[in-house]
């Protein structure tokens, strides 16, 4: 909510931001690399950079965190600065771009990071700052950690708006915010406040990934940073302005889902196919479409002083010319080259129709998905469970593109009537529920070698053995 209220900006790269701030606070309590125990060490998330540097001798869990905090407003100052900033007046899609770029960046420098020279798992020894013991109510003990953390984001939130609604800066960002062209000749700088609220949010992100991850025992950076989507649930419900709203939101979402995931434990006529915690994980994207519908508009924006509007896309020249040298250059290095060279074309191949997907989204309609891969892996495991299921090629594969279009149009159906960044949270939540409710299914992954397609008879496998494999 910060950092939309300073810059406009949906920070999809938000919670990955708070990931890597804990990751510093965990890294300087306890490190391990390369099967070497020690303390101190400073995760650096810079590509070329040594993957950390000693900073303290067994640094105290305060003095780990006041780190983790410098850093953390660091990185929001200079994410902002560098990303955002330049984009202040740039269509909402680009900014939707630059943040997806943020998040991509962090999640797999620090998935490189908790590597052991590329080999193994890196080990935290992650513990809670946060008290233990459970608090019985009736039947059930609910941890005290989260009684501590449902109060810490009340006051937190208390705090938040009394800032915005009585202090001078509060006033600012509401200002800048509602009306940036009268902030700036009221001598309000938007680039100032915008800072501000960047390391603000980012220490903030920080301090509660922190928080969680020493609840909850696990910190991962693909895991960690996709927390950014029942975030965006309980913003889209508080209308990305109300801190109440938001948190009133949050505490609801969070609550049914461990009540759901509960009773997906317990409950026997649920399907064995639905993965541990998939029906809790389908809450928070179940209410961003909700949110979104109910919105019937696109995400509220603040008055900008240049409004530009997207360029438009270029006319193809001489496409079905081109098509064919291509295609006839592709048979024939299928043909041709080696097994290695084949498969990588027909990576390659299929690559560019995902890319041409989002050629006719983006560049036609301005929309961008964040669910392209997702939505071609559907088809394929769909295709994959048909085939081995006993229907025949072609109907397998056509089929399979009919589930995904069907779950492609209800995702974005509530979205694709407006323009802006109300498509892109809609897709991050369907690719994140696609992930959790069917390929982390350890049932329906479980399947048959795939047939060999055929179609009157002739074998169109482009699979061999050895040299063959990958032919046309």
């Amino acid at each position: 909510m910060l950092t939309y209220r300073a810059s406009n900006v949906v920070n999809l790269a938000h919670a990955a931001m708070g990931m890597y701030g804990a990751y510093v606070y965990y890294g300087l309590r306890n490190f391990q690399l390369a099967s070497t125990q020690t303390g101190g060490n400073l995760i650096l998330p810079i590509i070329g950079l040594p993957t950390h540097v000693h900073v303290l001798d067994r640094p105290t869990a305060a003095a780990a965190l006041a780190i983790a905090v410098v850093v953390a407003a660091l990185l929001g100052a200079f994410v902002y600065a560098v990303a955002f900033r330049p984009l202040r007046t740039a269509p909402p899609l680009a900014r939707v771009v630059a943040s997806l770029g943020v998040f991509l960046y962090l999640q797999s420098v620090m998935n490189l990071r908790v590597e052991e020279n590329g080999a193994g798992a890196s080990s935290f020894e992650i513990r809670s700052l946060l008290p233990t013991g459970g608090v019985h109510i009736g039947d059930a003990v609910v941890p005290t950690a989260s009684f501590v953390l449902a109060g810490i984001a009340v006051v937190t939130a208390i705090v938040l708006a009394l800032v915005f609604r009585y202090t001078r800066f509060g006033l600012a960002t509401r200002a800048a915010a509602e009306q940036e062209k009268g902030a700036l000749l009221t001598g309000i700088s938007p680039d100032r406040v915008g800072l501000v609220n960047w390391i603000v949010a980012s220490v903030l992100a920080t301090l509660a990934v922190v928080l969680v991850a020493g609840v909850t025992q696990k910190l991962d950076p693909t895991e960690t940073s996709l927390l950014v989507v029942p975030a965006l649930a309980a913003a889209l419900l508080g209308g990305l302005d109300g801190f109440a709203l938001t948190t009133i939101a949050g505490l609801g979402i969070g609550m049914l889902q461990g009540t759901i995931g509960l009773y997906q434990i317990r409950a026997t006529w649920i399907p064995s196919w639905l993965p541990a915690g998939g029906a809790s994980q389908a809450i928070p994207v179940l209410v961003i479409l909700v949110a979104i519908t109910m919105r019937g508009r696109s995400l509220p924006s603040r008055e900008a002083i240049v409004d530009q509007r997207l360029p438009l896309s270029p006319r193809p020249t001489r496409p079905a010319l081109w098509s064919l040298v291509f295609a006839t250059m592709g048979v024939v290095a299928l043909l041709t080259l080696g097994a290695q060279w084949r498969l990588a074309i027909v990576v390659s191949t299929i690559s560019g129709i995902i890319a041409l997907s989002s050629v006719v989204l983006t560049g036609y309609v301005g929309q961008i998905s964040l669910a392209q891969y997702a939505f071609a892996g559907l088809a394929a495991f769909t295709t994959a469970k048909l085939a081995t299921s006993g229907i025949a090629f072609p109907w397998a594969p056509i089929l399979g593109v009919v589930v995904t279009v069907v779950v492609g149009i209800a995702t974005g159906l509530p979205a694709v009537r407006v323009r802006g960044m109300t498509l892109a949270v809609a897709t991050i939540g369907a690719a994140v529920l696609i992930e959790d409710l069917v390929f982390a299914s350890p049932s329906l992954a479980a399947m048959d070698p795939l047939p060999r397609p055929r179609l009157f008879g002739i074998d169109l496998g482009f699979a061999g053995v050895g040299d063959a494999n990958f032919r046309a």
